[in-house]
């Protein structure tokens, strides 16, 4: 997955002013926040599986 900064806006957008405004820079940031807590949220959870299944694992052994 590719990020886009905030320098890139510019060349990816181009001069088109009702995208580039304020609100929507604002609502793009906050989206790209949401997606990497989500995106954390679910690689925690991941690893915690990981652990339960190697500790179940250990025991068994």
């Amino acid at each position: 997955m590719c990020a886009v900064v905030p320098c890139q806006w510019r060349r990816i957008i181009g001069s088109y002013s009702d995208v580039t405004s304020t609100k929507y820079k604002k609502l793009f940031v906050r989206s790209l926040f949401k997606l990497n807590a989500y995106l954390s949220r679910e690689l925690s959870v991941k690893c915690a599986i990981s652990r339960a299944k190697l500790a179940t694992c250990d025991q068994s052994v």
